[in-house]
């Protein structure tokens, strides 16, 4: 169905919900190549009644992690890009906006992202970070050349463990687990981070 593919799509590219680092700064969020994210911009977009947001292989994040990651993708990819052939061309863009909403509109978009919880005013983030990531696939040959790339490439971010920690080599945020906490908490159930990926 369509409608249902424009909310994943996008999300496709996001796969290792992950990143490195804490800002305990009250009310940050996370921290990506200088600019603040603040807790009070992630409540800009995501309404009183989200529902967390599926991913793939029935996997899901709470809207507020989602709408964090989207927001990081905006500061660092560009930077990926800009090493990787320079910055994103009319002519990419134009491609990947095409392919990303697959023949129906940004209206469409904005319906799909309501029925989550998240506010208008995130489709237009949630659409370029969607294009950013799909460029990102159209520029290298082989995956082995995208791995040597992400070696090199040294984004500063730093994240609110609530949110668990950025992972450069996914270029997501992935789920906070027990050996993010410190070494004194014990827990009797694990957490999202722990559980192994099904293939």
């Amino acid at each position: 169905m369509r409608r249902r593919s424009l909310l994943v799509a996008p999300v496709v590219l996001m796969l290792g919900i992950g990143l490195a680092g804490c800002d305990s700064k009250a009310g940050i969020a996370a921290q990506a190549n200088g600019h603040r994210i603040a807790e009070t911009e992630l409540a800009k977009y995501v309404g009183p009644n989200a529902a967390p947001i599926p991913l793939q292989n029935n996997a899901s994040a709470p809207a507020r992690t989602f709408v964090l990651n989207t927001l990081i993708t905006d500061e660092v990819v560009p930077e990926f890009l800009r090493d990787n052939g320079g910055d994103a061309t009319a002519a990419e863009l134009a491609g990947a906006r095409a392919s990303l909403l697959q023949g129906g509109s940004e209206q469409d978009l904005t319906e799909e992202l309501g029925k989550v919880g998240l506010n208008a005013a995130f489709e237009p983030i949630y659409l370029k970070a969607g294009l950013l990531r799909s460029i990102i696939g159209t520029r290298f040959k082989s995956q082995a050349d995208f791995d040597a790339a992400l070696k090199k490439f040294t984004p500063s971010v730093s994240v609110n463990r609530r949110y668990g920690s950025w992972d450069t080599q996914t270029l997501g945020l992935t789920d906070l687990s027990s050996k993010d906490l410190p070494s004194f908490v014990k827990l009797d159930g694990g957490l999202p981070g722990d559980q192994t990926p099904t293939q």
